[in-house]
């Protein structure tokens, strides 16, 4: 101290003279400079303090001393803990060195943490932003603040405006990503769609409105797929309906005003009624009243019907059809008879006051109609009125009105049966005529006549001619290479010439195929085998048919073509197969080869090959694309997801599903095997969900393990083993199976409820207890203690002691004493 002082009042006296040219000591030589040896402080430079030989710089904080050393009782100098190292590193108390740069954080003092970048910075106190637990200290990092504690419950948040750092609940309205997501939801009164959020008190209990239903009501519950609430958007009784309307037709409509078209009552506005299908101000249900399209009820028209005055009171009158009968008189009662006529010409039935309605005879019709008796015709047993002349009748002359007769189909003013004589000439319909130049079923007979510019035979029948007698001729046909002398009309077949010149009827013996038929003069015209529009046929000549004519052979048909015993104008018209199983039928009946139709093979087969269908199936190819074949031979549809699998003829169940996935005994949207995932959760059964945040299934399952570390060192530490847990706690993350932090602890592992190991307890361990040897004490024994804890983590030191406990050989012993938490 006094050497201190002497330093002191020399300091003073050389400012105040400005006599010290250079630091002397007492004895007049030079000051010693910081860090060279030194017998006393006096020695030293100003500033400077002699310290175990040594000068060192004087120092309120380790900032103000060099780097790697501390600040120790005032002076830079050797450091013994970290307490004394500038910038938060960790003191190297063997070496008596501060640390520089981190490499993790035990490199730092325990108010620090190593940096990405290798700096120790300080560790946030509560409230302070951070990103991960060890840059707090002794508190975790939640919602990116140091926290009170981990604050895991649903609706709790450690960041709240105001209150950084305290677990608090999140506020009212929003929403807690840990617990609070959202969910959709209906209001108290179902007349709101929105979601849950965070009530403000720690609970997800708070509704907020999306948007309001309109007319219909929010639901939820299975009614609703994939979604926990939504807007109904469709009805099925009234009830299913806010604001006053009803349910109509799946629809909540307003209800309909007077005049309004209806199917009930239901439909209408109070006080009014469904009638005849509109809104009515009443019920409207007495006779000879009706509703009006305005809705309000009025008379019926006068000599019109209505409900009981129908007309039913009717008297006939002399049996002609004429009747009397009650009618509405246009003031809204049922009093009127009003004389009338039987419809559709029938006579009244005096027996039972009522008009006939059909008819067996001519009898039971009105003056000037007849009784159709034609079974087959579409008028049968209905009165019909009488043709006049002139009108087409089918030979009957009891549809002709008096005096008239049915003659070649129209009611003619006479008989008319003389020859060439007809009662259809055009344009004198109904009146009887003279046929002239033309066909007359009166003239009868044929004629041939030999056509000698043609050298051809040719048949005509007999007819009018310009004198109306039965002398004219009217083609008929050409007789072609045959004649008509025989007969008056053209033969079929003619005599053949064979290659010996013997004439015979219809063929020729031998196997010679040129047959030649004879012309009008008897010598040959032409071989058959050589004109391409005729075949021999038996001997006969025959001329090729046109297509659509039956057939046998090729032969036979102009196109020589003969498919399936029709000429055709194809070589081959086939049924075809497409799109896996529609057949497309063609033939040629009409002589071309055209489609008749296209049908589908029956039962979801396919096509076996290009002309017909597969009976059964044998494997899911032999069915449509969307089924499988079962072990029926049978192609069923391929289930839906949800659906519990079938199996197919293999006995595999995948391919039955339509996603080809089974998962969870349903069939599944995807591959679904993660320890996490379902596809069988309520109200999402055949989706494959996440299971919730927390869950732990079968296969992430918290598991426990017990190990033993020695904890020692070299030199004078007495090795000590210490047992601990390890926890490792599993559980689902976003559809993830996840991994927690080990935890590494003198505890021991409990299992919940349910088996799993899920945290640790202080059951069957005793703490950590360290012997020392040496000069080395408090801090040493409290490094080597957290040494015992998982990497960022470090032990307890809440409750340890230490002292000198005993002498052994003159060396201290000092033992610490933990409760072996590692924190």
């Amino acid at each position: 101290m006094k050497k201190l002082c002497f330093l002191i009042l020399q300091l003073v006296f050389c400012f105040s003279f400005a006599a010290c040219s250079e630091p002397q000591t007492p004895n007049g030589e030079s000051e010693i400079a910081i860090g060279s040896a030194c017998k006393d402080t006096p020695e030293c430079v100003e500033g400077a303090l002699c310290v175990e030989g040594v000068c060192h710089s004087v120092c309120k904080n380790p900032d103000e001393c060099a780097q790697g050393e501390g600040c120790h009782e005032g002076v830079c100098q050797k450091c013994y803990n970290d307490d004394e190292c500038k910038g938060g590193y960790a003191c190297d108390v063997k070496r008596g060195i501060c640390g520089a740069h981190c490499e993790e954080d035990k490199n730092c003092s325990k108010w620090h943490y190593c940096t990405d970048g290798g700096v120790c910075a300080k560790r946030g106190g509560r409230g302070e932003a951070c990103k991960s637990d060890h840059e707090c200290y002794g508190r975790p990092c939640v919602d990116g603040v140091c926290c009170e504690d981990s604050c895991t419950d649903s609706c709790m948040a450690c960041n709240m405006p105001g209150d950084e750092g305290y677990c608090m609940p999140v506020r009212m309205g929003q929403l807690d990503d840990a617990g609070c997501p959202g969910e959709k939801a209906c209001s108290g009164n179902n007349n709101d769609l929105g979601h849950m959020a965070c009530d403000g008190h720690g609970q997800c209990d708070y509704f907020v409105s999306d948007r309001n239903c309109g007319d219909y009501y929010c639901v939820s519950g299975d009614s609703v797929s994939d979604e926990d609430a939504s807007c109904a958007a469709s009805c099925k009784e009234h009830s299913d309906c806010r604001n006053g309307k009803v349910c109509h037709n799946g629809s909540c409509i307003s209800k309909l005003p007077l005049g309004g078209a209806c199917e009930g009552d239901f439909m209408c506005v109070i006080g009014g009624m469904c009638v005849n299908g509109i809104c009515c101000d009443n019920k409207c249900d007495v006779d000879c009243k009706f509703c009006n399209k305005e809705g309000h009820c009025q008379p019926v028209a006068d000599g019109e019907t209505d409900g009981a005055c129908d007309g039913s009171q009717l008297v006939c009158h002399d049996g002609d059809g004429q009747y009397f009968t009650n009618l509405c008189d246009g003031k809204g009662a049922c009093s009127q008879l009003v004389n009338k006529q039987c419809g559709g010409g029938y006579l009244c039935n005096g027996n039972e006051a009522s008009c006939y309605q059909d008819c067996l005879t001519t009898n039971l019709c009105q003056v000037g109609f007849y009784c159709d008796t034609n079974s087959e015709s579409p008028t049968y047993g209905s009165c019909l009125a009488l043709h006049e002349q002139g009108e087409i009748c089918d030979g009957s002359n009891i549809k002709c009105a008096a005096g008239l007769f049915c003659v070649d189909g129209y009611c003619c003013d006479t008989q008319c049966g003389g020859l060439c004589e007809a009662c259809n000439v055009p344009g004198k319909e109904g009146t009887c005529s003279a046929v002239v130049n033309s066909l007359d079923d009166s003239c009868q007979g044929d004629k041939c006549v030999f056509d000698g510019e043609d050298q051809q035979y040719m048949h005509y029948t007999l007819g009018c001619d310009e004198n109306s007698t039965c002398a004219g001729l009217f083609m008929q046909e050409s007789c072609g290479n045959y004649d008509c002398a025989v007969s008056n009309k053209c033969n079929t077949g003619c005599k053949v010439t064979c290659e010996n010149n013997t004439i015979i009827e219809n063929g020729c013996n031998g196997s010679n195929s040129d047959i030649y038929c004879k012309a009008p003069d008897g010598t040959p015209a032409f071989v058959c085998g050589a004109i391409s529009d005729k075949f021999t046929d038996n001997g006969t000549c025959v001329y090729r048919e046109k297509n659509g004519t039956s057939c046998l052979a090729g032969r036979e048909c102009q196109s020589g073509n003969c498919v399936d015993g029709t000429c055709c104008n194809a070589s081959t018209c086939k049924t075809t197969c497409s799109e896996g199983n529609q057949l497309t039928l063609r033939n040629c009946g009409s002589g071309q080869c055209e489609i008749s139709a296209t049908v589908s093979c029956t039962g979801h087969l396919r096509c076996a090959d290009a002309n017909s269908c597969k009976d059964k199936c044998t494997v899911d190819g032999d069915c449509l694309d969307g089924y499988y074949c079962d072990g029926n031979n049978i192609c069923q549809k391929k289930l839906d997801n949800g659906a519990e699998p079938a199996m197919n003829m293999a006995g595999l169940a995948a391919v039955t599903c339509t996603s080809g996935f089974v998962s969870d005994g349903v069939c599944c949207d995807k591959k679904c095997d993660g320890a996490c995932e379902s596809c069988a959760l309520e109200h999402f059964v055949g989706t494959c969900k996440a299971l919730a945040d927390g869950t732990q299934p079968e296969g992430c399952q918290s598991e426990c393990g017990e190990a033993f570390q020695i904890g020692h060192a070299a030199g004078s530490y007495t090795p000590v083993i210490i047992y601990y847990s390890l926890l490792t706690k599993r559980k689902c993350q976003s559809g993830v199976c996840q991994s927690e932090t080990l935890d590494r602890s003198v505890y021991a592992c409990l299992p919940d409820l349910s088996g799993y190991y899920t945290s640790c307890s202080a059951t069957g361990r005793s703490g950590i207890r360290l012997i020392q040897y040496g000069p080395l004490g408090e801090e040493e024994l409290r490094e080597r203690a957290g040494e015992m804890c998982h990497a960022n983590y470090s032990c307890h030191d809440g409750t340890y002691g230490i002292g000198t406990m005993s002498f052994a050989g003159g060396t201290e012993r000092y033992e610490h004493y933990s409760d072996g938490v590692c924190y």
